[in-house]
């Protein structure tokens, strides 16, 4: 994972797993989501602001990959950076680790298109660049 740049913790919900306590494979994804709003809020550049500047992103690829179980009631933490910059893509980088142990549960990747506010695809805005570069 390139340098970290942000983290978010979650306690794994009962909702969120099959009978036998383990967070199901679908709710990576879900966490991936949290730390990334939770991430460009800290950023300074959130969905909102991004509306106000008729800019927003779509995915264009998702991937993870699990290497233990997280449990009902786990603290885990999901560790979010910024991969390549493209000219009109970008990717985040994810690990998402127990708390109590520091183990690692699972790695992933997601990939977003710029696009204006009617889907039609955009340049990274400079705005967004810089703020990820400094």
């Amino acid at each position: 994972m390139s340098k970290k740049l942000g983290e978010t913790t979650v306690r794994v919900r009962f909702v969120e797993t099959d009978p036998w306590g383990i967070a199901h494979y679908s709710t990576y994804l879900v966490w991936f989501e949290l730390a990334r709003m939770e991430f460009l809020k800290e950023l300074g550049y959130s969905f909102t602001e991004m509306g106000r500047d008729g800019v927003s992103f779509l995915m264009a690829e998702a991937t993870c990959r699990y290497h233990a179980p997280a449990r009902f009631d786990d603290l885990i933490v999901v560790k979010i950076s910024v991969g390549e910059v493209r000219n009109r893509s970008f990717t985040f980088e994810y690990e998402v680790i127990k708390e109590e142990t520091g183990e690692l549960l699972a790695t992933g990747r997601t990939v977003q298109v710029f696009t204006d506010l009617e889907g039609e695809v955009r340049p990274v805005p400079d705005k967004f660049r810089t703020l990820v570069e400094e």
